[in-house]
């Protein structure tokens, strides 16, 4: 998910959020060295149960805003396409990124969703998780 503000100066700023893997590939530069480390980070979070999300940033001039957003302005009013005109316009402007942080964050299950998953397998439910998390966060969250 991303948001564009315009700075008081007239040019704007992107900033954005989302999982590592869809950050890292839009980065415009960083040491080789420097991404290897917050994907340690990341991946340490991850096996600790904890769900992460990467931040980072964009600088847009003015002029390269006004003409995404007049095709923007344009595409979210057609009919046909719209949603694949989207989505291409999106990874137009969230591109050439740099990381500005990471975050991991404890979600804990309610109290009593070990017991009830234990009851569906004891009566023979099959139970299935499906989850937009990391792989290393759902096997975490699976064991609880």
């Amino acid at each position: 998910m991303s948001v564009v503000v315009r700075e008081p100066y007239g040019n704007y700023k992107l900033y954005i959020k989302g999982a590592d893997q869809k950050i890292f590939e839009r980065l415009k530069s960083a040491s080789s060295k420097e991404l290897k480390r917050t994907a340690g980070h990341l991946q340490q979070f991850a096996i600790g149960g904890y769900r992460t999300l990467c931040f980072a940033i964009r600088n847009i001039d003015s002029a390269t805003f006004a003409r995404w957003y007049k095709e923007y302005l344009a595409t979210v009013n057609e009919v046909g396409g719209r949603k694949e005109k989207l989505a291409q316009l999106a990874e137009e402007i969230e591109r050439d990124l740099t990381l500005i942080g990471v975050s991991a964050i404890e979600d804990r299950l309610q109290k009593s969703v070990p017991e009830t998953v234990a009851r569906l397998l004891s009566a023979g439910i099959r139970v299935w998780v499906l989850t937009g998390d990391k792989l290393e966060t759902a096997v975490n969250i699976g064991i609880v």
